[in-house]
């Protein structure tokens, strides 16, 4: 492991902080981008929640049962899906029609590394 990974690594929130604490516009969008090079490449979120899910295949919105999941868990690159609570990306909603692609959505609201 080189030296900016370990230190990539000393920062990242575990998961339990990044489901209950808040990360706000600038930590969520880093997070975004670790999570790219992990081989996420969606994102959404759940319905009337602060919860981002990141999925590494594009996950299918189920109505029925007012969640995003997958076709198929157990199709070949299919990752556990992450959690990122943040409230103040607005334009990840559980009503958008289809999942958030996560390099196109990092490259329009990019930050920089530290």
């Amino acid at each position: 492991m080189n030296n900016k990974n370990h230190i990539e690594l000393l920062k990242m929130p575990n998961v339990q902080e990044r489901f209950t604490e808040v990360q706000n516009r600038e930590e969520t969008v880093r997070l975004l981008k670790y999570f790219l090079r992990k081989g996420y490449r969606w994102v959404v979120r759940e319905e009337q929640s602060p919860i981002l899910l990141l999925f590494s295949l594009k996950p299918k919105k189920y109505l029925k049962l007012q969640c995003w999941g997958y076709t198929n868990e157990n199709a070949e690159g299919a990752l556990m899906a992450e959690v990122i609570k943040n409230i103040d990306i607005t334009e990840i909603l559980w009503s958008n029609r289809q999942p958030t692609n996560l390099e196109q959505f990092i490259k329009d609201n990019e930050v920089q590394d530290e």
